[in-house]
């Protein structure tokens, strides 16, 4: 065995692990307060809304935060160490606890799930509590919810509430949601697909 430290500076007994596989550690009944960084990584994977991480969604974090698969088995090992109902899943408070025993680093999560800071308020805010969100990658997640998601972030990026998405502003997305840039041969391509004028750019439903 080994002595970790987690990122608040507490001793942690067990063997060094990766991700969300990390042993959770002893203390669960006190009281968590939970990093604002947590709760927004957990509002990003809660597609269904359900204010839990089940098995396919604590899945969907695992491999788009670390690179490795879940396995149902260990995924059932972890809520036991959490005392938590599979069929349920991890709260918020839970998915605390497992960054607290050394199941990860938020800090190094955050940025690969939200490596724009302007982004990332909007998964934060009070307001898309209830929403589900991801974007990018092969994961499951519900249509209505996807489709809710777009249309909170189109109204993000068309500032000047035009209802279009200009190049500046596809761009500007693009870039914000996964950091690779957009030149302008590229959006006339994009609106061609649409049948758009680029001059003008695409609509809410060409984005869907």
């Amino acid at each position: 065995q080994t002595n970790n430290t987690n990122e608040d500076g507490e001793e942690t007994d067990g063997e060094e692990s990766s991700g969300l596989l990390a042993r959770i550690g002893p203390g669960r009944s006190k009281p968590v307060h939970i990093d604002d960084r947590v709760m927004a990584l957990h509002r990003f994977f809660d597609v269904y809304t359900t204010g839990r991480l089940g098995y396919c969604e604590l899945r969907n974090m695992q491999l788009r935060t670390n690179g490795d698969d879940l396995d149902i088995e260990v995924y059932r090992m972890i809520c036991e160490e959490l005392d938590i109902d599979p069929r349920e899943g991890l709260t918020a408070e839970a998915l605390q606890r497992t960054y607290s025993s050394g199941g990860g680093n938020i800090s190094e999560d955050y940025k690969k799930v939200f490596p724009s800071e302007s982004v990332a308020a909007i998964f934060s805010s009070a307001e898309v509590e209830k929403l589900g969100v991801n974007l990018q990658g092969d994961y499951p997640f519900l249509a209505a919810e996807r489709l809710e998601k777009v249309t909170l972030i189109f109204k993000h990026f068309d500032d000047d509430q035009t209802g279009l998405l200009s190049y500046r502003k596809l761009r500007q997305l693009q870039l914000q949601t996964s950091g690779e840039d957009m030149d302008g041969p590229q959006f006339s391509t994009v609106c061609s697909m649409y049948g758009r004028d680029p001059h003008d750019g695409i609509t809410l439903e060409n984005l869907r």
